[in-house]
């Protein structure tokens, strides 16, 4: 006799499929659309902090939240969440995988792959289907009348997997004692690829200088990046570096992008010894792009020339010879950062270049120096290089060791040559450590310090002016 089969059982199995179904779909994320712009940080030194703010229909009770395309370049060790609502974030996972040729393969080992292979001469190319064994120690194919080992040629992905992520995640633990429907929550994190700096311009003229800043946000991570930017000059001490998810190879200077001259400037608030300038509209960051973003507004400031000559009387005794190379002052250019130079306000530090104009037009390069964080109020001197036609020479004329702990008395000759058709001032700085002493000198010195002394020489057109003194050195 055929038993029937038991289905008394049935109607409490229906019950109970039917009660677990909506604990199934309460397990799924979640997901939390962007609801507006990010927010960015930007440091001098490629680090950003991220801002990421979500609003998400958020149920009574336990749930998950699922927050899709951050940044490739973020640092999950530095995550944080705030949220605005009184739910409470019991657990913060990121995931993301970084899409290249390897994670490709690995995906693939025991499957199926074309391979191509280039033919002698003109011939085209074979294409073979492969099974992939291996990719720990290199390429290993199973062609099925043989197995090669990294065989030259190329592996033809027909279509990526459809579980491979294209960019990280995070999925959040959260659990709410009411429904939300617009609940804010916010991921803040660190990236890298992301950073400004900030560049000058000068053109010179006979006695000032139009100046031009500019911010130079560079944007590494791969994705264009709209958002609301601030920039933070100065020295930021880090624990340790970034390691973002996926390191970039990228040269972030494929695009560029002027920001509108009419846009307000940026404005510098203090923080914490720092300043913060905050970009009064939302940008774009073109992917692996550069945006310039005006800082300082076109301004004519006056300048001061200076010759700096630099030396030591230890640096070496003796009287050049003839033939010798003669010692070039550096020519500096001098101007105040203040209001009555239409400047005034902190300036982040950066590389400044010097142009002149031509009568026909042309701009030529003069030189580039790098300003350093500087001050209202403070003085930026800026390197043009060496002249031609201003040289000085070197010569002891009396030395005598006084013991032997390096203790000596030196009489020095600086003669200072001038071929310009105008006269020009050469400020000869020489430094003979804290222990040093002038005995004579054949001009008062400007200006004196701890191992230092400043003459100012005056040099007429065409003429050449020496400069003695003594010193004495006791170690």
């Amino acid at each position: 006799m055929t038993r029937r089969p038991n289905i008394l059982f049935a109607p409490a199995f229906a019950l109970a499929l039917a009660s677990a179904v909506p604990a199934l779909a309460q397990t799924e994320p979640i997901t939390a659309a962007p609801a507006g712009p990010l927010g960015l940080v930007l440091y001098q030194g490629g680090q950003a902090m991220v801002t990421d703010l979500r609003r998400v229909a958020l149920p009574a009770g336990k749930s998950q939240l699922r927050f899709p395309e951050l940044l490739d370049t973020l640092d999950p060790s530095g995550l944080t969440v705030e949220s605005g609502s009184p739910a409470r974030i019991r657990r913060v996972s990121v995931s993301g995988e970084v899409i290249d040729y390897r994670s490709l393969l690995k995906r693939l080992v025991g499957g199926q792959v074309r391979f191509a292979t280039q033919l002698p001469g003109d011939a085209g190319e074979k294409v073979e289907t492969a099974r992939v064994v291996s990719v720990d120690r290199g390429l290993v194919l199973n062609f099925g009348d043989r197995i090669e080992i990294d065989p030259p040629g190329r592996v033809l992905f027909d279509a990526l997997p459809e579980d491979i992520g294209f960019a990280p995640q995070a999925i959040l633990s959260v659990e709410a004692p009411a429904e939300d429907r617009q609940a804010p929550v916010t991921l803040i994190y660190p990236a890298a690829g992301l950073d400004w700096s900030a560049e000058y311009e000068l053109a010179l003229s006979d006695k000032d200088a139009r100046l031009r800043g500019w911010a130079v946000l560079r944007n590494g991570t791969g994705k264009a990046i709209t958002a609301n930017v601030a920039l933070v000059a100065g020295d930021v001490a880090r624990a340790k570096t970034v390691r973002p998810m996926a390191v970039m190879a990228r040269a972030p200077a494929a695009q560029m992008a002027d920001s509108a001259s009419f846009a307000p400037l940026p404005e510098a608030v203090s923080a914490e010894d720092r300043y913060v300038y905050r970009l009064a509209e939302e940008v774009r960051l073109p992917a692996d792009g550069v945006l310039r973003e005006a800082l300082v507004a076109d301004a004519t400031v006056p300048v001061t020339r200076l010759y700096r000559l630099e030396g030591s009387p230890g640096a070496g005794f003796g009287t050049q010879g003839p033939g010798a190379e003669p010692e070039r002052p550096t020519l500096l250019v001098r101007f105040r950062n203040d209001q009555a130079s239409g400047l005034g306000k902190p300036m982040p530090a950066g590389i400044a270049r010097l142009y002149q104009q031509t009568e026909a037009g042309a701009r030529f390069v003069l030189g580039e120096d790098r300003i350093g964080h500087t001050p209202a109020d403070g003085m930026v001197e800026l390197a043009l290089g060496r002249p031609f036609d201003v040289t000085a020479g070197r010569a002891t004329e009396r030395f005598q060791r006084l013991d032997d702990r390096g203790g000596f008395e030196a009489d020095m000759a600086i003669t200072l040559k001038n071929a310009k058709d105008s006269a020009v001032t050469v400020d000869v700085v020489e430094r003979f450590g804290a222990q040093g002493t002038i005995l004579t000198e054949s001009q008062p010195h400007a200006e004196a310090g701890a191992g230092y002394a400043i003459w100012k020489i005056e040099l007429p057109a065409k003429g050449e002016t020496v400069l003695r003194y003594g010193i004495r050195v006791q170690n």
